[in-house]
């Protein structure tokens, strides 16, 4: 078997899957094709491998690159593709070979499905639903949001499939899909119990919802919580949250730290007591969830956000709130603060979620056992939860 992933940019998000594959298959057997460069910002923040892989191909450098790209795209068995790129997918499905859609959601806020408005849309939205009616195309959604969206343009029995972005494991930690990991490994989670040490991470971006954070941190205080908040990262919004946390007059509880390369995320979270994710619903995923689990960080998110409504089961591995509900999240926060055991319990529950479904590993095997079995005609294999179940 011959397979293609294809995302507009190599992204940190879909190497380790890319490893996964290779591992598996062999690099002649499998090709990463990058259809765009990667932005400035994000090379510095290490979304660039410091050296080529035999097995990336950049088709936007042209010559050789390009020609090959062709090639893999259309003459691979399978292709998993994170672009919508209609013409290849008419192509390949005019050709009968199996094509493997993976996207976030399609309507966003605050647009949602006033997108369809927009004739060139819904021209491409009417193409889209059109070709999905090839037995051999298969949507695997990036979350259970992307997977609601998608009932708006069409449904499809039997071939929607659960998916998501899959980040490693501790580099300590050796996982093996359907190992038992309670227990095992090491997990820290009582770092420290006095103050609370909260994290958030990413770029600093109106619908990333920081504001609700600080607002929340600010009213910890005020109820005579203690609780300090790190903000890591940059963006459009630093200044206006900088001048939040001033006015509200928690500046002191709020430290504000430039951008850190990808590699030293994972050096933060492992500091950091609880993790928040306050997005709306315009962050498709928010990887930075399962990085936090996997360090056996306890996690509180908005529900609206990707990773969240698909990863975390109230109160079993984390905490939901709604987007905006500054009230709610700091109730949550004081309550974090207040009984280490419940910390503790959701940061095991959360690594454990993380380690028996979510690793690049078992999405790998999940992922070439689904293709064989349909490649051969067979039913794929059921999963009960994790990527490939039934959606």
């Amino acid at each position: 078997m011959r397979l293609t992933l294809v995302t507009n940019i190599i992204s940190p998000h879909q190497l380790p899957l890319a490893r996964q594959i290779v591992a598996h298959l062999g690099a002649n057997a499998f090709r990463y094709v990058a259809t765009e460069p990667v932005q400035a910002e994000r090379a510095q923040l290490g979304w660039v491998e410091g050296a080529p892989l035999p097995w990336v191909l950049e088709p936007w450098r042209g010559g050789e690159a390009a020609r090959a790209a062709d090639i893999w795209l259309h003459e691979a068995d399978v292709v998993l593709c994170g672009t919508r790129d209609l013409d290849l997918f008419a192509q390949r499905l005019a050709g009968q070979k199996l094509l493997l859609y993976m996207a976030e959601r399609w309507f966003k806020p605050p647009q949602g499905v006033a997108r369809l408005l927009h004739p060139g849309f819904l021209r491409m939205a009417l193409r889209f639903r059109s070709l999905a009616q090839s037995p051999g195309f298969h949507y695997l959604p990036i979350g259970y949001p992307a997977a609601q969206d998608m009932r708006t343009i069409c449904r499809l029995p039997g071939r929607n499939w659960l998916w998501g972005y899959f980040v490693d494991p501790p580099a300590n930690f050796n996982s093996h899909a359907g190992q038992n990991h309670s227990g095992s490994g090491s997990l820290s989670v009582s770092k420290s119990k006095n103050p609370l040490r909260i994290l958030w991470v990413g770029r600093m971006l109106k619908w990333k919802r920081v504001d609700t954070l600080i607002r929340a941190v600010a009213l910890c205080r005020a109820r005579n919580g203690n609780c300090g908040l790190r903000l890591v990262g940059s963006g459009e919004q630093e200044r206006k949250l900088r001048h939040l946390a001033q006015q509200l007059g928690c500046q002191d509880k709020v430290i504000f730290d430039p951008p850190v390369p990808i590699a030293q995320v994972r050096a933060a979270l492992q500091q950091a007591d609880v993790y928040v994710l306050p997005s709306n619903g315009c962050e498709g995923w928010g990887v930075a969830l399962n990085e936090a689990m996997l360090e056996g960080c306890c996690v509180v998110a908005s529900q609206d956000a990707g990773s969240a409504a698909t990863l975390i089961r109230q109160r079993e591995n984390g905490l939901l709130f709604r987007p905006g509900d500054v009230s709610g999240l700091a109730e949550q926060l004081l309550q974090l603060e207040r009984d280490e055991l419940l910390r503790q319990q959701l940061a095991a529950a959360g690594r454990e979620t993380m380690l028996s479904a979510w690793t690049p590993e078992i999405a790998a095997n999940r992922l070439l056992a689904f293709s064989e079995a349909l490649l051969a005609g067979r039913t794929p294999p059921v999963h009960a939860s994790g990527p490939l179940q039934a959606v």
